[in-house]
């Protein structure tokens, strides 16, 4: 029989080299210390683990620190002590004089056991049997029952490297020797019994009979809350290497202390919500849109679980603050610690993040306590989110000029700042919708974004944007945020009927109540506001504001020459334009034909050119540049005779006022979200804004009729198979559904009249409702047909890739896990990233981009893997290329460096490539027009 201090024997971290060591006991509670804090300075998180397990929150709390005491338990194998031979020989460790010691990793059926499977090994053949009797869960479930049900928890503690572990199927390796000792055996089990006896409640729960469902539940969350404990619980400068026997009661206490100075540096702990709230308070608006006041006065109570909400209103009409304000609320009555908001892109992102985070001092009564996070993986190029970073404490104006209402300093902590990973766990946090969605994905630490996202408020914006294959994630994010305990706020311009129902039902699963139906009868309503939780639902339509009625008359163009004269003729007046195209060829191709036109005529200010193929610090510079200028501050003289030719990049990113649009054909929702950008701010005749209570009725604008141009093939009854492609042939494979297309067409006709909100359900129903598919043209059914089976496909392919809450963190056999950078949350051809260097006279290699913080990171650009191959390199450029490589940050890493060489003309830069088939290309590149690939003559 081993001595009660024979556990002191094992090490569980050590220097490589170095004799030093903390050992497994020490660790065990380090970790079991740290989950004990997080629990304990987040009240709502442990009331929703004790509501979700059916027992008391204190009891529900030391189950799972108990469990998380037991995460390195695998340490105690000789499997694992082995790594270390002459630490095990200074500890006089149970296998220090064996003969014949078992390999680690040990292999099983072609799969590596660390000591995240050992442990698990260990709780199914010794210390569950134990801990079941002792904690009264045999006695109320059966012994088999009371393992069993265990099991998903178990599954989520030993997963705590991120990913779950693989069970090993015996407890022998080569040679018949055990991967644990029988010494091993004993201490492992000993000190299960006594870290039990110190956690164990005064009085044991009353266990749930469906204890089993409901551990399977939240294992997600378990999984994630054993990431974090272990991350700051392995951070020697809180919890020092310790060697010498020191007994668990007293080192508990230790651990209990450091654990709450750790988990309060890390910047985890829930800030105290402000109060009060509102329009007024929170952004200072003194007359609230109706969908605002319905933010502002919806009834929910907390005591009804976690709410999801689907709010549809025009672009422009106040969504965003509509959102924040009702996640405040949420907030305020304890179903929420934070909020985190997901956008489609990184560009809009870091603009919501410059927003909201001037209104962290409004939300959070001590900003102090709450780290603000952009999160995205280009967020280190965001000049505000590095000086909040870098500075941890940056006056903010609010922006009103009042200094009774100015908001107080953003910061970040750094252990949240110092990963992606940890973003969600930020009290704000902002970024794209990816970050989130690696929640329901098969990536590693996918447990800790889930965790972040469950404790907050979720709010998604422009949820229209996305295809079936993200909806799907969508729904079953939707899933695991309300099995958490999590409320969400979903924004959207129109939604179809059906896919607001499939929100719906994916969050009752969540919650485990039956699907309710939404009514049809309301098809037409719009603005909507959908509020869904366990019992029912709601759709309440909200009032359409006179002031807020807007009417486009649609102006078809046939021609491409047709919409350069228009554009070219709205700048000669003095206006500014917006020509919005699918493909950065044709946005390529009509910037040229502008340009020349407008230089012949003498008239045009300035022409701009913006798409997604500009080396990234240029990019920026071009939005900051045209939002400057179209944006809501921008004068009349910024506006007068501006020309901008885009691609779908400022669909959501840049919100653009043009006095004159014209768009090429797109499906409908992108038409009513690009149309979105034509007389968005109410302005005089001249092209200033006006402000004040007049500057919120679009009656007020003097700008004259809104007209919508769309660029589209000739109307008619009776295309055939070739009436997109052969006006649009690249845009043909963008949008691939032609019928829908054609309807589209059908429903905006020469000098139609839109009037919005009023048509906007009637546009969506027509195109993708009940019956559209009837109204197909025969010629065009088949690219249709192709269409549909392609998205099925790929929505098929969401469900199948993404994770299944209700078969628990371990229960999810098949998937192949990746880390989180290799998970894919979005279908479309894969990328690679390009370096752009500039090759100088001296033949030294430079960054094109000229930043003084990030110049290698801002001379990136992302192209599709079918258009570049490899670059060509002269020889002589080799070793410039080499040490510039040396003196990046990321030493190159994952990116591909293309040489570029300036003209004589020192507008253009020029370089060689192949193509992926090898065939050699010409690399163009120029400030005015970004990057292009040329076929080498």
């Amino acid at each position: 029989m081993a001595s009660r201090t024979a556990y002191y024997r094992y090490w569980a971290k050590s220097p490589e080299g170095e004799h030093d060591a903390h050992l497994v006991p020490y660790h065990n509670l380090d970790v079991a210390a740290c989950a004990k804090a997080f629990l304990g300075s987040d009240p709502i998180l442990q009331e929703q683990l004790g509501a979700a397990l059916g027992i008391e929150p204190d009891s529900a709390a030391r189950l799972i620190v108990y469990l998380i005491a037991l995460h390195d338990a695998g340490k105690f194998a000789d499997s694992f002590q082995r790594q270390n031979l002459d630490l095990v020989r200074d500890l006089n460790g149970p296998c220090a004089a064996a003969s014949f010691l078992p390999p680690y990793p040990v292999i099983q059926n072609g799969k590596a056991m660390y000591h995240g499977a050992f442990g698990a090994l260990a709780w199914d053949k010794w210390i569950g049997m134990q801990w079941t009797e002792a904690w009264g869960l045999t006695e109320a479930l059966g012994e088999g029952e009371a393992r069993r049900v265990m099991r998903p928890l178990v599954d989520a503690v030993m997963g705590h490297h991120g990913r779950p572990v693989p069970i090993p199927k015996s407890d022998r390796v080569e040679r018949g020797v055990f991967i644990f000792g029988e010494e091993a055996v004993a201490d492992a089990t000993r000190f299960a019994d006594e870290v039990a006896a110190l956690l164990r409640p005064d009085e044991l729960p009353v266990w749930p009979s469906d204890l089993s469902e409901r551990a399977t539940r939240i294992s997600w969350t378990v999984a994630g809350l054993a990431v974090i404990a272990d991350w700051i619980g392995s951070d020697e400068r809180a919890f020092p290497r310790t060697v010498k026997p020191i007994p668990l009661a007293e080192y508990w206490a230790l651990a209990q202390t450091r654990a709450k100075e750790a988990v309060e540096s890390a910047g985890v702990r829930p800030p105290r919500v402000a109060p009060g709230g509102g329009m007024v308070n929170l952004f200072g608006f003194d007359t609230p849109t109706p969908l605002q006041r319905y933010a502002e006065t919806v009834c929910f109570g907390e005591r009804e679980g976690p709410h999801l909400f689907v709010l549809e209103d025009l672009t422009g009409s106040g969504k965003t603050e509509a959102a924040i304000v009702l996640a405040h609320r949420l907030i305020q009555v304890g179903l929420g610690s934070g909020l985190y908001v997901g956008l489609p892109t990184m560009a809009t992102a870091n603009q919501m993040f410059e927003r909201l985070e001037r209104a962290v001092g409004k939300l959070f009564e001590d900003p102090k306590e709450a780290s603000v996070v952009l999160a995205h993986s280009a967020r280190d190029l965001s000049a505000r989110y590095r000086e909040i970073v870098l500075s941890k404490s940056s006056e903010v104006d609010s922006g009103n000029g009042s200094d009774d209402d100015a908001s107080a300093a953003a910061q970040c902590a750094d252990w949240i700042a110092s990963s992606r990973k940890r973003a969600l766990l930020a009290a704000l946090g902002v970024g794209t919708i990816d970050q989130a969605l690696l929640g329901v994905l098969p990536a590693a630490h996918q447990s800790l974004r889930l965790l972040g996202v469950g404790r907050h408020v979720l709010v998604l914006d422009e949820v229209h944007a996305y295809d079936r294959y993200m909806l799907a994630l969508i729904e079953r994010l939707l899933t695991f945020q309300a099995a958490a305990g999590g409320s969400t706020i979903l924004l959207s311009a129109t939604l179809p009927h059906d896919t607001r129902q499939r929100f719906a039902d994916a969050f009752h699963a969540g919650l485990g109540a039956a699907s309710v139906s939404l009514a049809r009868t309301g098809n037409d309503d719009y603005p909507l506001a959908t509020h869904v939780y366990a019992r029912s639902l709601h759709e309440t339509p909200i009032e359409r504001r006179p002031g807020a009625r807007r009417t486009l008359r649609v102006r078809r163009y046939a021609s491409e020459a047709k919409v350069v004269e228009a554009l070219v003729n709205a700048a000669s007046e003095g206006r500014c334009a917006v020509w919005v195209r699918n493909t950065v060829h044709d946005a390529l191709n009509g910037f040229r034909l502008v340009r020349n036109a407008a230089r012949k005529k003498s008239t045009a200010r300035r022409v701009d050119l913006l798409h997604a193929r500009f080396a990234l610090g240029h990019r920026l510079e071009k939005e900051v540049e045209i939002l400057g200028a179209l944006g809501p501050e921008g004068s009349a003289t910024e506006r007068r005779g501006r020309i901008v030719v885009a691609t779908q990049v400022i669909e959501q990113s840049l919100d653009l006022d043009a006095d004159v649009l014209i768009s090429d054909l797109a499906p409908i929702d992108l038409l009513i979200q690009r149309a979105g950008r034509l007389h968005r701010h109410v302005r005089d005749a001249q092209g200033n804004r006006v402000t004040g209570p007049a500057g919120r009725d679009i009656r007020n604008d003097e700008r004259g009729e809104a007209v919508l141009g769309v660029l589209a093939p000739s109307e008619t009854d009776t295309p055939d198979a070739a009436w997109f492609a052969r006006a649009f042939p690249r845009a043909a494979y963008v949008y691939p559904d032609h019928g829908r297309l054609w309807l589209t067409a059908r429903e905006v006709p020469h000098d139609r009249v839109l009037t919005f909100p009023d048509d906007a359900r009637h546009l969506i129903r027509a195109i993708y409702g009940p019956g559209s598919d009837a109204a197909i043209p025969d010629a065009l059914a088949a690219r249709t047909n192709k269409a549909e089976a392609e998205e099925t496909v790929n929505e098929e392919t969401a469900k199948t890739n993404a994770l299944r809450y209700d078969r628990g963190y371990g229960g999810n056999d098949g998937l192949i896990w990746e880390r989180d950078d290799a998970k894919r949350t979005r279908l479309g051809e894969r990328t690679i990233t390009l370096r752009l260097v500039e090759m100088d006279a001296d033949g030294e290699a430079k960054a094109l981009v000229k930043d003084e913080k990030r110049p290698w990171e801002m001379s990136e650009v992302r192209v599709r893997r079918s258009m570049f191959g490899e670059a060509i390199v002269e020889p002589g450029d080799r070793e410039a290329l080499g040490r510039a490589t040396r003196e990046m940050s990321d030493r190159g890493r994952h990116v591909t460096l293309v040489p570029l060489r300036l003209s004589e003309s020192r507008e253009v830069w020029y370089g060689q490539a192949k193509d992926p088939d090898g065939k050699t290309l010409i690399v163009r590149y120029s400030i005015a027009e970004g990057l292009e690939f040329l076929p080498s003559h």
